[in-house]
């Protein structure tokens, strides 16, 4: 029990939340729960007419017994296998509440399984919030928009050295 309460203690103090075993459990790799809540609460930015709350994540399966790693996982981890990825939302009523919610679910579950590397064969979305208006882009989205718009391919703040800005003819 000790050893428990003192990992509940460090793991409370850094804020890393569980460990999230990566696809592919023999690998032995896995990312923390806060790291992959980031990743893809940054992701959920670009739904449009929604806004991502509490990221968490789940077995699928509790109860099932783990696959056979070779190795201990470690004290903090969610045990190999797959996971279920629950997350609370707003959303504006601009849209239909499925459509947001769907276009939500997707970019979610293709971010977790596709660049994060977790093993997620479920997104369970809760609306907590119905949005009067939209949310706020975030600094990163009006970047990424700017930089979308040049067509030269080039940010739209780079100039050649010595030039000013225009192109030579």
């Amino acid at each position: 029990m000790t050893e428990r309460r003192w990992d509940r203690t460090v793991r409370d103090q850094l804020a890393l939340g569980r460990l999230l075993p990566l696809a592919g459990a023999a690998r032995g790799a896995w990312l923390t729960e806060s790291a992959a809540s980031a990743a893809l609460r940054r992701t959920g930015e670009s739904v449009s007419g929604a806004g991502l709350g509490k990221v968490s994540f789940t077995a699928a399966e509790e109860g099932r017994a783990a696959p056979d790693a070779g190795f201990p996982a470690p004290g903090t981890a969610r045990p190999p296998g797959p996971l279920v990825l629950t997350a609370t939302c707003g959303v504006h009523a601009r849209g239909t509440l499925t459509e947001v919610t769907d276009a939500l679910r997707a970019v979610l579950a293709r971010t977790a399984r596709e660049r994060l590397g977790l093993d997620v064969v479920a997104v369970d979305l809760r609306v907590a919030e119905l949005l009067d208006e939209a949310p706020e882009p975030s600094p990163h989205d009006e970047e990424r928009s700017g930089r979308d718009e040049e067509p030269s391919g080039r940010d739209a703040g780079d100039e050649e050295p010595g030039g000013d800005g225009e192109e030579a003819a």
